[in-house]
């Protein structure tokens, strides 16, 4: 079997095991590596280089900034500041997920939600209704503006480190509009 089929294997092996052992993720992700090692697919050096050391302590931060937010019980303040101040509890669930879209952009979307979700789960806890409409919302808005910029979301930084794309070229590429302009244009589209 070739090394091209060998690695096709494991890949699909590794992905049925992420799919079936879900509890197990990081047991299944390193098993694929050793494998992939023993046969001699990658060294150890090709495997520390192949990682994006970049996105790696991007996303470490993130997730420690959002573990700090929850910590400070941040988001029972935010969330009552905004049942007080707002109109309606429709006008304050908008507000947090109008938020979480903003806050998006500048943040992974995982750590989006880490710290947005305990927002609206205290305000639909308060109001006594269903957190799930908010929760698909706020997941639905993250990630659609985590494609806007750069450093939203983990593809679209995995994709300007493999095509040299700069932080300006979502914004403008080869002299036309780049995808945060779509992006933005399908965010006021789905807010109407």
């Amino acid at each position: 079997m070739s090394a091209t089929w060998q690695a096709a294997l494991i890949f699909a092996l590794v992905y049925a095991g992420l799919v079936v052992f879900q509890r197990r993720r990081w047991l299944v992700a390193w098993a694929g590596i050793a494998v992939a090692a023993a046969a001699g697919l990658i060294g150890p050096v090709e495997i520390f280089r192949a990682v994006n050391w970049n996105v790696i302590m991007i996303f470490f931060g993130s997730v420690l900034v959002a573990e700090m937010f929850v910590y400070s019980r941040m988001p029972q303040a935010i969330a009552d500041t905004l049942i007080n101040r707002s109109s309606s509890l429709g006008a304050a669930l908008m507000l947090v997920i109008v938020f979480a879209s903003i806050f998006s952009i500048f943040m992974d979307n995982v750590v989006t939600v880490l710290i947005i979700a305990p927002i609206a789960l205290h305000l639909t806890r308060t109001a006594g209704v269903s957190p799930a409409p908010v929760i698909v919302a706020l997941a639905v808005a993250s990630n659609l503006q985590g494609m806007a910029i750069l450093i939203g979301d983990m593809p679209s930084m995995l994709l300007a480190a493999k095509e040299k794309m700069s932080f300006l070229d979502f914004f403008w590429q080869g002299g036309r509009p780049g995808i945060f302009w779509f992006v933005e244009l399908g965010a006021a589209a789905g807010m109407a």
